[in-house]
């Protein structure tokens, strides 16, 4: 009886001391600074190429190395010739991008946070903005 009574005062003394422990601890929360704003200059009535300003982005910061024909992992295929019907879902609804609200879109939120783990190039805030006004002018295959 005497060998319980030991064993109970040790537990609820390690069950105390974990409490203690524990809650003494001061958990951080970090938050993340909204990306700043890059304003690009374009001619008037000038329209971005997709082809020739915005998938060669994807190539430059290595999306192809997992987003290729091969693989296409989760789903996008970011290979040349490819990519625009991948992110836009052959331009139906439920692609990647929106315009009717464009800073919504996926494609551009990834481009400024670099969401892949596998980024090996984080984009750069030009990158960014050529997404965006790509997906201004309309998203189109040009």
């Amino acid at each position: 009886m005497k060998m319980k009574s030991v064993f109970y005062r040790i537990n609820i003394l390690v069950i105390v001391a974990t409490l203690f422990f524990f809650g003494s601890c001061q958990w951080e929360t970090i938050e993340l600074e909204p990306a700043e704003p890059v304003i690009i200059v374009i001619p008037p009535g000038e329209i971005l190429s997709f082809a020739k300003s915005v998938e060669p982005i994807f190539i430059e910061a290595a999306c192809t190395d997992c987003h290729n024909s091969s693989t296409a992992s989760a789903g996008l295929n970011l290979a040349t010739g490819k990519a625009w019907a991948s992110i836009t879902k052959d331009g139906r609804t439920g692609g990647l991008v929106d315009t009717i609200n464009p800073e919504a879109s996926s494609i551009y939120s990834r481009a400024l946070r670099s969401a892949s783990p596998q980024h090996y190039k984080k984009y750069s805030n030009e990158q960014a903005a050529y997404i965006l006004q790509w997906i201004k002018n309309g998203a189109l295959n040009n």
